[in-house]
């Protein structure tokens, strides 16, 4: 009969062995790096970086790189020249978008998307892991997939509060700076929609150009 020992022996140096390499692709979030303020344009315009790196701050490649939004912001139609892969959790319409790392531990997004989420709405994860929450602010303020004088307005009533989801600038107070940047995207809209006529304030209509 084989002793205890004998038979204990791999089983022991297995769940010491498995942990130690699993841990090298678990991200952790001190030491990670995600985008803040996360800003989402519908023309996909806005650059959103996030870095997965380990404990002892090793870049993780080929990391699974999830980021969650909440339920309020809109996704236009996949165009399939995104950059990541987008879908939907079973009947509800909460998107999700997926890429993995590169050899640096980073996946960049240029989120197409409209609406906002409140503060701490996102979730990031990378393996599994979540790494961060973030507050979605997008210039398409009311989700149509359309930046235009109605969003401005939306934004204009935030003015003076700490809203995350018009404080484009991440500076923690919703300011004029904020509306400026907002007014930068104005006539932006979702690839494949028509360009936006807008109404202007010497009552007449002009084109809104990227």
């Amino acid at each position: 009969m084989r002793s205890i020992t004998a038979v204990c022996a791999p089983l022991l140096a297995l769940a010491f062995a498995v942990p130690h390499a699993h841990a090298a692709g678990i991200p952790s979030p001190s030491q990670s790096f995600v985008t803040r303020p996360m800003v989402a344009c519908p023309a996909g315009d806005v650059g959103f970086t996030t870095i997965m790196r380990t404990l002892l701050n090793n870049p993780i490649s080929n990391a699974d790189v999830t980021v969650e939004m909440c339920s309020s912001v809109t996704i236009p139609t996949v165009m399939g020249d995104e950059g990541y892969d987008v879908a939907f959790f079973p009947n509800t319409t909460t998107p999700y978008l997926k890429k993995m790392t590169g050899v640096n531990g980073e996946a960049d997004f240029a989120i197409r998307a409209g609406g906002a989420c409140p503060d701490q709405g996102v979730k990031i994860y990378g393996n599994g892991q979540i790494v961060a929450l973030r507050a979605l602010a997008s210039p398409d303020q009311d989700g149509n997939l359309s930046v235009g004088p109605e969003d401005v307005a939306i934004a204009n009533a935030k003015l003076g509060t700490s809203d995350p989801t018009a404080d484009f600038d991440g500076d923690g107070t919703v300011t004029a700076a904020d509306l400026a940047i907002l007014s930068a995207h104005l006539g932006h809209h979702a690839p494949g929609m028509a360009t936006p006529v807008a109404s202007r304030t010497w009552g007449t209509l002009k084109l809104l150009y990227r």
